[in-house]
């Protein structure tokens, strides 16, 4: 295996978001080839070549993956422009809306920013996970990317890239190239024509996964919306630019017939309306797309569909956390669910998993309880996994869990939830700020005339001293309500008219004594 390579876009550092028009209009003045154009009069010397450029190599064949990221192509205004036949390349694959920013107002919500997006594409978890919520690139990534866990499966044993034009991108990688995850990364610092020549150089060499990442439609939108026709001219070229990188695949295809090819095409969040990137979790900010050249499971994700308009659409669609199980699936990597830690699933699958995990803590804080979406029908039991134990099976259409069996310290727990349904492993991390349930002392109860439990219906006192129901014989016995015993409590209902408590022996108001809970 080759060593590691860096290299970066100018001589004088990444570009910063102040430099944004020069960036735009040197990527827009640049030919987006892998050999034309003049990146050194508009941003600096080019990066240094990460490989040596040379035909098709005779490799061994099997699973390989081209990722590839456009900041600030919406769903919207993709789909718009392939209607129009103006991104002929897109047009090719699979384009289906997606989800990013997580579940507002539950542990999952992140930012729609750059940094932790591109975080949740790279690592198939939410910032309660990767950690990465601003920027600023202070934060080092808390998840294993996508590369690590390819490098530990060993698949790829080949080389891995990534190419690179976002200034959040960097401080993300850096890490996973000094681990040696990540072979080459190269900072275009903006130049997208730069990405396009470095990732054609990587797929030529036989690297087996591959990241391209373009930053031009962002940039023009920011200055100009989606209106001025800056915009639309950075969308084609950077079709023009995936053209480009899909030829190169299919020349290796033809080469070598037993490389299999994964096509990935995302972005990182959508801007508003305006074309402005900004952290309010709206639908518009939190709608994503993803392309690609195979076949999706109709029941996650439909080709072609319209974008969402309410937080319940969006929750219904594929999310940027389900990519890293994608190509993981993709490339023969199976997952433990003893050990998952991904927030996503494969969405090639021919049977789905559950989708939109969800967890809200008991009213007496002792409880978590978790609620999900199943898209398919399931051909056997859900398994509860709580940090990699099975905890309970449920039948196939259960969609709610409730887990109280805790016993540990009032304090602030985090649970690493996998819910497993039809072999397909979706892992959620929980968070409780626990208080330990107080329990009645056995020394308090076994002085009591009577005890009433409340755990089930109808009432029976251990003691045997007392009956316990409804006034009028034969009518509704009233609900049953958690309690903050680890039990039960009758819920008190006005439209049942009375109870009534009748003793066996002696009235214990002549004779009295503690008296238990329900009577």
């Amino acid at each position: 295996m080759a060593g590691k390579h860096a290299a970066r876009g100018d001589g004088n550092g990444r570009a910063r978001a102040g430099a944004a028009l020069t960036a735009l209009a040197a990527a827009m003045a640049a030919t987006l080839s892998a050999c034309g154009g003049d990146d050194t009069a508009a941003s600096g010397p080019a990066p240094a070549d990460t490989v040596t450029t040379a035909p098709a190599p005779a490799g061994q064949g099997g699973p390989r993956v081209l990722l590839a990221g456009i900041d600030g192509a919406t769903y919207a205004q993709v789909q718009g422009a392939i209607l129009r036949r103006e991104l002929p390349n897109l047009a090719q694959l699979n384009v289906v809306p997606a989800a990013t920013g997580g579940v507002p107002g539950t542990v999952t919500a992140q930012s729609t920013l750059g940094a932790p997006s591109w975080a949740t594409v790279l690592t198939g978890t939410w910032v309660n996970r990767h950690g990465v919520d601003d920027d600023t690139g202070s934060t080092p990534l808390q998840a294993p990317t996508v590369f690590r866990h390819l490098r530990d499966a060993g698949k790829p044993v080949l080389q891995q890239g990534a190419t690179i034009s976002s200034p959040v991108l960097p401080a993300l990688l850096k890490a996973e190239q000094e681990t040696g995850a990540l072979d080459t990364l190269v900072d275009c610092a903006g130049v997208d024509s730069c990405v396009t020549q470095n990732a054609l150089r990587q797929l030529q060499s036989g690297y087996g996964m591959v990241f391209a990442q373009y930053s031009a439609p962002a940039a023009a939108a920011e200055i100009g919306g989606f209106g001025g026709g800056a915009y639309a001219r950075a969308l084609v070229d950077t079709d023009k630019a995936l053209g480009e990188l899909l030829a190169a695949v299919a020349t290796r295809r033809q080469a070598q017939p037993g490389e299999d090819w994964l096509v990935l095409v995302t972005t990182s969040h959508g801007p508003d309306a305006t074309g402005t990137t900004t952290t309010a979790p709206t639908v518009e900010n939190r709608t994503a797309f993803l392309a690609t050249n195979k076949t999706l499971n109709a029941a996650l994700a439909r080709p072609g569909a319209a974008a969402p308009i309410t937080a319940a659409e969006l929750s219904a669609l594929p999310t940027e956390a389900d990519l890293v199980p994608t190509m993981l699936a993709h490339a023969g990597v199976a997952t433990d669910p003893a050990a998952s830690r991904l927030d996503g699933a494969p969405l090639q699958a021919t049977a789905a998993g559950v989708r939109a995990i969800g967890a809200s803590v008991g009213r007496y804080s002792d409880t978590i309880t978790l609620s999900w979406q199943n898209p398919t029908e399931s051909f056997g039991t859900t398994r509860v996994l709580r940090d990699g134990v099975v905890v309970a099976s449920l039948a196939p259409g259960s969609r709610e869990f409730t887990d109280s069996a805790f016993d540990m310290p009032t304090g602030l727990y985090r649970f690493n939830y996998t819910l497993v349904r039809n072999d397909v492993p979706v892992s959620y991390l929980a968070q409780i700020h626990y208080v330990k349930p107080v329990t009645l002392a056995p020394t308090l109860r076994d002085g009591l005339a009577t005890y009433f439990s409340m755990d089930s219906k109808p009432f029976a006192d251990s003691k045997g001293g007392a009956t316990l129901g409804p006034w009028v014989a034969g009518t509704d016995g009233g609900s049953l309500a958690d309690d903050n015993f680890t039990g039960k409590s009758l819920r008190v209902d006005s439209n049942i008219d009375a109870y009534k408590l009748a003793h066996n022996g002696a009235d214990i108001a002549l004779s009295p004594r503690r008296c238990g809970r329900g009577c």
